[in-house]
């Protein structure tokens, strides 16, 4: 069952949400959200992007019933986007495949998060995160 969006202390926020396809709408809402209480912005959909391609994986790899998504400040620009499903599978970066209309998910990630992701396993499941530079709101560069 989804839950409320919840902030953990003043940096992270996060919110469970049903492992179906349009959940990732509602993620997105919650990195938004999350960014503007900060008052930084993305600019060019880094996060909201990553934040999508994640619980896509989540949700057709990890065949779980929810996902929790978060967000985490981690500094004057930087954050932090996660899932956390409860399998063990851990997630493959395939190479492409040009005929596949699937499968570049975690090659976009890996691009625009610079290469700053990763997977932690966890007692049950695991999380899997990105760390994408943003804006301050008010800076125009």
């Amino acid at each position: 069952m989804a839950g409320a969006p919840r902030a953990i202390g003043r940096h992270v926020h996060t919110k469970s949400l049903p492992s179906l396809p349009e959940s990732a709408r509602e993620a997105r809402r919650l990195v938004t959200s999350a960014l503007a209480g900060w008052g930084l912005a993305d600019d060019d959909d880094g996060a909201l992007v990553v934040v999508t391609e994640l619980m896509s994986n989540a949700h057709r790899h990890a065949a779980t019933p929810t996902i929790r998504v978060g967000v985490r400040w981690m500094g004057p620009r930087l954050v932090r986007v996660f899932v956390v499903d409860r399998s063990d599978v851990m997630p493959l970066v395939r190479p492409p495949d040009t005929g596949s209309v699937d499968g570049r998910g975690l090659t976009l990630v890996n691009a625009l998060s610079e290469g700053r992701w990763g997977v932690e396993p966890l007692p049950v499941g695991k999380r899997v995160w990105a760390e994408v530079t943003v804006t301050v709101a008010d800076d125009p560069t």
